[in-house]
């Protein structure tokens, strides 16, 4: 093929250097990327792209570069910041945060078994979640019927959320710890002291049905006043007892719970050993 004329080339940069910027440009948006740079900088780095683009786009025409200048045309359009950007939301929505190591290559942190920031106890033991579950719920609506029974005090449930559920590990994915609340239940005639008693009596008998030994008060008196009592076990279960004023609040909280075996958990946690985990994505749910 005859070789355009020099006046055309005159001022139009070789191929090699649009394929340099385009390397450059791709290499800024990677590490960019990598270090989760603000969006001033992916910005620039974004315009600075489009600008490489351009430029090997012309060289591509006016120096009939087949290869060369296509090719930084092909590095700056899908290595950019909008392009990885998009990409590594894609990946965290549908397996969670990855990271890569030299020596493990991809680590998928969606299916680390652990809580973010919460050591799990060396030997957690196993319980039993759905039979927490529903004697947790059975047991604060006794303390629900004693007092209607006998007072006709009115209760209603609040909007927390109740039942058993996997606590997120912090990466985009669940672990292998569960936690359980029974739902909240609230009146607002529990203002005569001398019915007070009722209440405590009953409370604690419901922390008796969920074995739950150890007796506290966290905040206050609930016998003489406002106050918050709670009853709890060694293995991360509490009843509460919250009285404000004429309301009284009861309800059952439990976790983190190991959902599998001793043994399939610490399977599961081998591929993590020793390295240093990445940022977390969300707040795990802890009890």
């Amino acid at each position: 093929m005859t070789e355009p004329p020099t006046a055309v080339r005159r001022g139009i940069p070789r191929p090699r250097v649009a394929l340099a910027a385009g390397g450059l440009a791709a290499s800024a948006a990677v590490v960019a990327a990598m270090l989760q740079a603000p969006w001033p900088v992916l910005t620039l780095i974004g315009i600075t792209a489009i600008a490489v683009a351009v430029l090997a786009t012309l060289v591509a025409v006016r120096r009939d570069s087949r290869v060369v200048a296509p090719l930084a045309v092909a590095l700056v359009a899908l290595v950019n910041p909008v392009v990885l950007t998009a990409v590594s939301d894609h990946v965290v929505a549908r397996v969670g945060v990855v990271s890569f190591t030299l020596d493990r290559g991809f680590v998928l942190w969606g299916v680390y078994p652990g809580i973010a920031g919460w050591d799990p106890p060396a030997d957690p033991p196993l319980v039993d979640i759905g039979g927490i579950a529903r004697t947790s719920q059975d047991a604060v609506r006794d303390v629900v019927d004693a007092t209607s029974s006998a007072f006709g005090w009115a209760w209603r449930v609040g909007d927390q959320p109740s039942g058993a559920r996997a606590i997120v590990n912090g990466w985009g994915g669940v672990s292998a710890f569960w936690r359980i609340d029974s739902p909240t239940w609230i009146s607002d005639d529990a203002g005569d002291l001398g019915r007070r008693a009722v209440l405590t009596d009953a409370v604690a008998g419901a922390a008796e049905r969920l074995d739950l030994p150890f007796e506290a008060d966290v905040d206050g008196d609930v016998d003489t006043g406002d106050g918050v009592r709670a009853w709890s076990d060694d293995l991360g279960g509490t009843l509460f007892l919250q009285i404000a004023g004429a309301r009284a609040t009861v309800w059952y909280t439990g976790g983190p719970f190991l959902a599998t075996t001793v043994e399939d958990f610490e399977e599961r946690l081998e591929p993590f050993e020793g390295l240093l985990p990445p940022a977390t994505i969300e707040e795990p749910d802890l009890p």
